[in-house]
């Protein structure tokens, strides 16, 4: 009893120290964010992380040991995030959540062309990183259970399998991201449109959910915020 009051007393006396080496990491975790939009991944030195982060190389060393371990917890918590947003939509109608599933991708919840733009740099760096293409699979994993449980609720689309339609919408969602990248005729209101225009399509949810926009009047406010962005 009396060596774990004493091991409490330890951790209480040193919990701002953690506190603080917690606020340290985050700031090399968002230096890192910042960087990649700005230089991507690969334009990233230590250097220049250290110096977003405002700390000398031999003190971020003593966080991380390079920067594929930031790269790791970044990825984390944009998966988790995203989970955490997609699992919390499945005890609404399909409708709706077929518009806060492309709001959250299209419509300016994630920031989206920053948004796109991490995303595009996690898949290439995943190529080569298998902790990284583990974090891409379950977050990938995550959302095909998400649409899985979409269309088993749904009226049905056109006579096509719930895994079939799946595996559309997922290719849909990842090609208008690709593509958006590359063709600036494909803004990110276009996206939504398409976007929500297949899910409809495959859930079998008719006309009306496409038409009335992708988040309604909030929803497209801003998708053209989001239209102008760079």
């Amino acid at each position: 009893m009396l060596k774990s009051t004493e091991n409490n007393s330890r951790r209480s006396r040193r919990h701002p120290g953690y506190r603080a080496a917690d606020r340290r990491r985050a700031a090399i975790i968002d230096a890192l964010r910042r960087s990649m939009l700005d230089r991507g991944f690969s334009g990233t030195s230590l250097t220049e992380l250290a110096r977003r982060a405002g700390m000398s190389v031999s003190h971020f060393l003593y966080y991380f040991p390079d920067k594929e371990a930031v790269l790791a917890e970044l990825t984390e918590s944009i998966t988790n995030q995203t989970l955490a947003f997609i699992g919390g939509l499945a005890e609404q109608p399909p409708e709706r959540q077929c518009r806060e599933l492309v709001n959250f991708f299209f419509g300016g919840r994630a920031v989206p062309l920053s948004y796109r733009s991490l995303v595009l740099q996690f898949m290439g760096v995943a190529t080569h990183d298998r902790q990284l293409l583990a974090r891409q699979k379950r977050q990938a994993a995550g959302f095909r259970a998400f649409l899985r449980q979409l269309f088993r609720k749904s009226p049905g689309g056109p006579g096509i399998k719930v895994e079939d339609a799946v595996a559309i919408a997922a290719a849909v969602w990842i090609g208008l991201y690709v593509n958006s990248y590359s063709d600036p005729a494909l803004t990110m209101p276009r996206a939504a449109r398409l976007m929500l225009t297949t899910l409809s399509w495959l859930g079998g949810l008719g006309d009306s959910v496409a038409r009335n926009g992708h988040a309604g009047r909030h929803g497209a406010k801003s998708a053209a915020r989001a239209g102008g962005e760079v």
